[in-house]
């Protein structure tokens, strides 16, 4: 977890210090989505693996450009990933009489795989195209794309990940119904933060057994996250219209980033090219 917590600090630390230009942030979204989810699949990292990392990047990547705030709120991340390792230690001492530490040593990979190559530049050249059509869209809060785009390319196959993409469709917009009816009552700050509370263990308990129902509580989940400031403020047709835009357009782009993540003829083809450049540059 700590290891994670640093992850987060740097990738939102990234997203800040590129949010001046929207063609350098995009390209900056792709190049680091290409290496998180290159080192997460090199370390055997259980899901939701690349997730969070692009979510706080591409959030981060969208933020007004303040160069003088960004070890502030980089700190202020990074205090909250702090207390969140601090529980689980708290938690694991409770527990680990009930479950005994066992000794295991995850394997690390010996050589590059070529198909981490080949997912890696995939899922990093759909995150900036997604992050940049948002951007050409003037959408106002455009990392909704790239985030409702890796949460589809999650799925494990192709057809997993146009099930999933037909769910977090039908699953958002029944979410943001229900997220609607929260901001409707303009919470007070209180109020948000226990909405967060219920919310998140409700996903929790739902993730593991039905994706498309979990989409419905994680859709206002992650408004309530990410629209903290404005969700007390805002007017929530507006909001809620504007996120069911986003996300739609995240979903079918990454309906589209999965096909060709695993169109399996493609995926072959680009392994065989990389191994004769491997080669070629072995024998040079």
């Amino acid at each position: 977890m700590v290891i994670c917590s640093v992850g987060f600090m740097i990738s939102f630390a990234v997203g800040l210090a590129f949010s001046f230009d929207p063609l350098l942030s995009a390209l900056m979204l792709g190049m680091l989505s290409f290496a998180v989810h290159w080192l997460t699949r090199r370390f055997y990292q259980r899901p939701p693996g690349n997730f969070f990392f692009i979510m706080l990047l591409s959030i981060a990547s969208c933020m007004p450009y303040q160069p003088e705030t960004i070890v502030f709120k980089t700190g202020m991340l990074g205090l909250g990933a702090l207390l969140a390792c601090v529980l689980a230690l708290l938690y694991s001492l409770l527990v680990i009489g009930k479950y005994p530490l066992k000794q295991t040593v995850m394997p690390v990979k010996k050589r590059i795989r070529f198909t981490g190559i080949f997912t890696s530049s995939v899922i990093g050249l759909v995150m900036g195209l997604a992050l940049l059509l948002a951007h050409l869209l003037k959408l106002n809060n455009p990392y909704w794309v790239p985030i409702s785009c890796i949460a589809v390319m999650q799925g494990a196959n192709r057809r997993h990940v146009w099930q999933r993409s037909l769910q977090r469709i039908l699953g958002t917009f029944i979410g943001l119904g229900l997220g609607w009816l929260i901001l409707s009552f303009h919470p007070t700050a209180i109020a948000v933060c226990l909405s967060i509370l219920l919310l998140q263990f409700i996903v929790e308990m739902l993730i593991v057994r039905h994706y498309g129902l979990a989409v419905i509580f994680i859709t206002p989940l992650t408004l309530l996250l990410a629209e903290a400031g404005r969700a007390m403020t805002a007017d929530p047709g507006a909001l809620i219209s504007a996120r069911f835009i986003d996300i739609v357009l995240g979903s079918l782009i990454g309906a589209l980033g999965g096909w060709v993540l695993y169109h399996r003829e493609l995926h072959l083809r680009t392994t065989r090219e990389l191994r004769k450049a491997r080669v070629a540059v072995l024998r040079g």
